[in-house]
């Protein structure tokens, strides 16, 4: 299957009709859904880390109108690593 410019489809719908032809099918399926996340959550934990390389929480214990602590910087809730 190929693009209208004559380039081999890469798209996960016909990925998907080939992996019983093509054992390396799997492999870039997987290596795509890896880079996805990587794009996504990699490089802004990365950005967020210390100069030690450490991921620090910076928690405000005041601010709230709960009395419950809030953070700042890295949001837990929405991060990959609560997944």
């Amino acid at each position: 299957m190929k693009t209208k410019g004559g380039k081999p489809k890469t798209d996960q719908e016909t990925m998907k009709r080939l992996i019983d032809e093509e054992p390396s099918v799997k492999k870039r399926i997987e290596c795509k859904e890896v880079e996805g996340i990587r794009s996504t959550y990699g490089t802004s934990i990365l950005a967020k880390l210390d100069e030690d390389g450490r991921l620090r929480a910076r928690f405000n214990a005041f601010g709230t109108a709960t009395g419950r602590f809030s953070s700042r910087g890295l949001g837990y809730a929405a991060s990959a690593l609560c997944t």
